[in-house]
């Protein structure tokens, strides 16, 4: 099977399947969620004009989210692959998970206070911890619900099914696509993430996402 046809096939509206899931544990002390609830407390502490509670705040919501990014990279097997903040946010984009909307008013805050030293006002930091509780909760389910087996099926194709099993410790996609007819032999197909430029890793992983949304 081409590549194009397989990928047409998995992101097509007319899909199917069932799927298996793997018991996730990420391995970190701190979860995204306990950052975010970090963020949100030093928040509403602020009296005054309390310069410290107010990056606090904003430095636990840039953890929580970046910790979020890690816990989907340990999840689809990339998070010793994919290194530095600017290519874990492009990962995530090119696998239709990050918006670009929402990385920019992310990066417009974070920049101010890492790059240009200057103090964000309470709104902004208000913003940066909503954006950070949206993304958490809207990507929770790609952490905990991710499936290490799916078999796919089409209404429109009556000659192939799929099948994929997933590792995250070796980031291998082992895929096999069986004819229907059985005069014709089944296929086999490994697909494993090389970095970030790897684009047919990204361009599976979007469609395998697909199933979930």
């Amino acid at each position: 099977m081409e590549w194009n046809s397989l990928i047409a096939f998995l992101e097509s509206n007319y899909t199917y399947g069932s799927r298996t899931y793997k018991n996730m544990e990420i391995p970190f002390d701190v979860k995204p969620e306990e950052f975010l609830e970090f963020a949100q407390r030093d928040l509403n502490d602020i009296s005054g004009e309390d310069i410290h509670q107010l990056v606090n705040a904003l430095s636990n919501a840039k953890r929580a989210l970046e910790c979020q990014m890690d816990s989907l990279l340990f999840a689809f097997g990339c998070y010793k692959i994919i290194k530095g903040v600017p290519n874990k946010i492009d990962f995530l984009r090119d696998c239709g998970i990050i918006t670009p909307t929402l990385f920019k008013r992310f990066n417009k805050i974070r920049n101010t206070l890492e790059h240009d030293y200057l103090l964000p006002s309470p709104d902004n930091v208000f913003d940066f911890i909503e954006i950070a509780e949206l993304f958490i909760f809207a990507t929770r389910r790609f952490v905990y619900e991710f499936p290490s087996y799916q078999e796919f099926e089409n209404n429109t194709c009556n000659d192939y099914w799929v099948k994929i099993d997933f590792d995250n410790v070796t980031a291998i996609f082992d895929i096999t696509i069986f004819n229907k007819d059985k005069d014709k032999d089944n296929e086999s197909i490994k697909v494993g993430c090389q970095g970030i430029n790897d684009l047919k890793y990204k361009e599976l992983l979007k469609a395998y996402l697909k199933s979930l949304l």
